[in-house]
């Protein structure tokens, strides 16, 4: 909501009425390097793994770059469930630096497929919220030991 009131005062002191949402939209990136806010940019949301044997710890890594103009901080970084632990820096990342968030996710008890997630809470106005997913498949232990 405080970035569509942003978008909207924005829209009107420009005086240009040409100037659409839509098109507010597409130079969304434009708007944050321009601006004093951080901004969040992962080389991917999604990992998908090789098969792994059930009782195995597997790291997930998600490489971020703040490409805004302040320091970004994670408020928080959520998992889906237990057996899918995030680690990431509390400290903040200055602009034009990057960092990871690792998810550790043990199959412990758990062969077959599994989708696993973690939201990403940051001071981004544009993208508050982002989620990662880590997707794979444990062999049950009995065959694995071959």
């Amino acid at each position: 909501m405080y970035t569509l009131t942003i978008l909207i005062s924005l829209l009107f002191s420009t005086g240009n009425q040409n100037l659409t949402p839509s098109a507010l939209a597409l130079n969304s990136n434009k708007f944050v390097q321009d601006s004093l806010y951080a901004s969040i940019l992962f080389d991917t949301t999604s990992i998908t793994c090789d098969t792994l044997c059930e009782g195995d710890l597997t790291e997930f890594r998600y490489s971020f770059k703040n490409v805004g103009t302040v320091p970004l901080i994670l408020v928080f970084v959520k998992s889906s469930c237990g057996c899918y632990v995030p680690r990431w820096s509390k400290e903040p990342v200055l602009p034009g630096d990057s960092a990871e968030i690792i998810g550790i996710y043990s199959s412990r008890g758990r062969p077959g497929n599994f989708a696993k997630s973690m939201t990403v809470k940051s001071n981004d106005p544009l993208k508050p919220l982002v989620m990662l997913m880590a997707r794979g498949y444990a062999k049950p232990y009995e065959t694995c030991k071959n």
